[in-house]
């Protein structure tokens, strides 16, 4: 096996994340790099290095995970509305884009997935106490 992708990192803790919610398949996090404020990403906490190579219960697993999410997103950051997105990524990991979405962020439907920002700490942790406080993490995914 390979090195461990950066999102495994951050579900170890060896590197900070700004982590949403965790259970024993999957962990989310806001993404270093994000689209939208509040982006997230929903990974797998296995080591697979594709999508396509987890169960079909995993990726339902993942899905439900990131439906909720959005769910929480349009309640607790107004997003317009969210996309669920799973795109081939130069990280080899399991996972699932969720990307909140806002009449001021100027793109169309589908989201430009190279619009990458940086978003201060104090706002990341500030977007991540708004999602994390909105999900009911006694509630299974």
């Amino acid at each position: 096996m390979g090195e461990k992708s950066i999102f495994s990192k951050i579900i170890s803790g060896e590197v900070k994340g700004w982590k949403v919610f965790e259970d024993e398949k999957a962990c989310a996090f806001l993404d270093a790099f994000p689209v939208t404020e509040g982006h997230v990403i929903v990974a797998f906490k296995g080591e697979d290095s594709d999508i396509f190579d987890i169960s079909d219960t995993d990726f339902i697993h993942l899905a439900m995970v990131s439906r909720k999410i959005a769910q929480t997103m349009k309640k607790k950051l107004n997003a317009d509305f969210v996309n669920i997105i799973t795109a081939q990524s130069m990280i080899k990991h399991a996972f699932i884009h969720v990307v909140p979405r806002y009449d001021h962020d100027l793109m169309g439907i589908v989201p430009d997935m190279e619009n990458k920002r940086q978003i201060a700490k104090e706002e990341m942790t500030k977007l991540q106490g708004k999602i994390r406080g909105g999900l009911d993490v006694n509630k299974k995914a």
